[in-house]
């Protein structure tokens, strides 16, 4: 019995890790509209001392200097900043950024264990700050999936000026069962 509580803590919090190279992602991405989408990677370190990676999204039009609203998409457990790229050409077309990332002990960002929106509260928090400061940007809309969903939910700041959350759990108990 035991060792079923194991496996089965062990597949929440240490799911297997969405593996890709990040070099595949492309620096820029060509939409439908025949607008051209630039990808400035970016590598970040925690207050936990890990590293994460994401991807800024902009129009050939925009700037990184000149700021302005941003859409944030956490992702699920399991997954990484490559299940948001849909967003880029539906929201940067309209001079919207859009920054994707993986969560730490995801993707291609360090760590071992997800925590279902403790620490992924915490890293987005860290993430805003550093997106605001670094690139004037603001708003920002917090789009979330299933973990990223409810890590969106936890998130107080003034800067936020909305959240999309698709697919949220309300605890830990109402996930498993």
């Amino acid at each position: 019995m035991a060792n079923l509580v194991r496996r089965a803590a062990n597949a929440i919090i240490r799911p297997p890790r969405k593996n890709y190279d990040l070099s595949s992602i492309p620096k820029f991405l060509q939409g439908d509209d025949d607008d051209t989408y630039i990808r400035q990677p970016i590598e970040l370190t925690n207050n936990r001392n890990l590293k994460l990676v994401g991807s800024l999204y902009y129009s050939t039009g925009m700037s990184t200097t000149s700021g302005g609203p941003c859409v944030i998409y956490l992702h699920g457990n399991a997954s990484s900043q490559l299940e948001g790229q849909f967003l880029v050409p539906n929201l940067c077309r309209y001079g919207i950024y859009v920054f994707c990332f993986d969560f730490a002990g995801c993707g291609c960002s360090e760590g071992k264990y997800v925590s279902l929106g403790f620490y992924e509260k915490e890293d987005t928090e860290f993430i805003i700050d550093h997106l605001h400061s670094q690139f004037n940007l603001s708003p920002f809309i917090l789009w979330g999936r299933s973990m990223g969903a409810a890590t969106a939910l936890l998130i107080d700041k003034p800067l936020i000026l909305a959240r999309v959350s698709d697919s949220s759990f309300t605890s830990v108990s109402d996930m498993c069962s």
